[in-house]
């Protein structure tokens, strides 16, 4: 039995090579467990969003970075963004640096 099949006869997801968690959008599925990408632009609108509701002071400051960083401030914290998607473990790190909850953002 080839590992494609191993993998459909115990009900796990198949991908294009068979192996490997489902990518289907923009959520990725792992371990049962449902997360989302999400991009520079989107991560900076919530940033921007967050800091006026909790009345702390944003900028974004795309000359601190180098190639397509960019250092991104949230009251007197600070964090740095690459553009493009960011990885569920990256976005969990930018809030930690960022002090944010998950929860609130």
């Amino acid at each position: 039995m080839r590992q494609g099949e191993q993998e459909a006869s115990r009900g796990g997801k198949q991908t294009r090579h068979g192996r490997g968690p489902a990518i289907s959008g923009l959520q990725i599925e792992l371990r049962g467990a449902t997360l989302r990408i999400v991009t520079a632009a989107e991560f900076i609108r919530r940033a921007r969003r967050y800091a006026r509701s909790n009345s702390l002071e944003y900028r974004f400051e795309p000359a601190r970075g180098k190639g397509s960083h960019g250092r991104l401030w949230v009251g007197d914290r600070f964090t740095t963004v690459r553009h493009g998607e960011l990885k569920p473990g990256t976005f969990r790190n930018m809030l930690r640096q960022l002090e944010i909850a998950k929860e609130s953002f």
